[in-house]
């Protein structure tokens, strides 16, 4: 088993979003083309929770073999604050960041969602999703277990501060998302996988991290 990481990504900022500078190699689309792989080609492509900057490439899948795992927490919650409004739907009691999660992008056609509730082992317990709800509540990250460079826990949506850094006049390690479900829901997610990283004598890769992806490889590289 390998892993490749990739590189840019969509950030929300407003109804339609907005993005970082990126390069027309680097979409997820383009990533896969530097190792040969078609989105045709893909079995499961697993979302850590469906907030734009996340799923803006799922249209690329709809009509394919590739299931999407997403879990039912985060689904049902998508469903509710979505944007535009279903007509007719009673309007959400969460409001706080409704902005970051666009129907057009999630709700497509031809995308076939593999609902799971919990922790799941996808592959065995050498690709195991964890359910850390928190930042929303169906949010979820990657073990993945390596032959060569041992066990990964693919963070998809955070900053290496967020699990080691103390806020200001805090009491305890981890700093939540300004935009957050629950903020020590989070914090207890974080604890979760420090202890657990800690314990198997693996690292953590921070989607949100800017500093840590410059030092990491990039397709066609490879962890492996």
């Amino acid at each position: 088993m390998a892993f490749r990481s990739s590189s840019g990504s969509l950030i929300g900022g407003g109804r339609r979003g907005t993005h970082v500078k990126q390069t027309p190699d680097q979409n997820p689309i383009a990533q896969l083309a530097k190792i040969g792989v078609k989105p045709e080609d893909i079995d499961y492509v697993v979302v850590s929770h469906l907030m734009s900057e996340h799923v803006g490439y799922l249209p690329q899948f709809a009509g394919t073999k590739a299931k999407i795992v997403v879990q039912e927490a985060e689904q049902e919650y998508a469903s509710r604050i979505g944007v535009p409004p279903r007509p007719g739907d009673e309007p959400a009691v969460e409001q706080f960041h409704s902005w970051m999660y666009l129907r057009e992008l999630y709700e497509v056609p031809g995308l076939d969602y593999m609902y799971i509730k919990g922790d799941y082992e996808l592959v065995g317990k050498d690709v195991e999703i964890l359910s850390l709800p928190g930042h929303t509540p169906g949010f979820k990250n990657m073990m993945v277990r390596l032959t060569k460079t041992g066990p990964v826990f693919l963070s998809a949506c955070e900053t290496r501060g967020m699990y080691y850094e103390v806020p200001v006049n805090g009491y305890a390690p981890g700093i939540p998302h300004a935009f957050t479900w629950s903020a020590a829901g989070e914090l207890h997610s974080f604890k979760r996988v420090r202890d657990l990283v800690e314990r198997e004598e693996g690292q953590i890769f921070f989607g949100h991290d800017q500093e840590q992806f410059l030092t990491l490889k990039a397709a066609p590289e490879y962890y492996d």
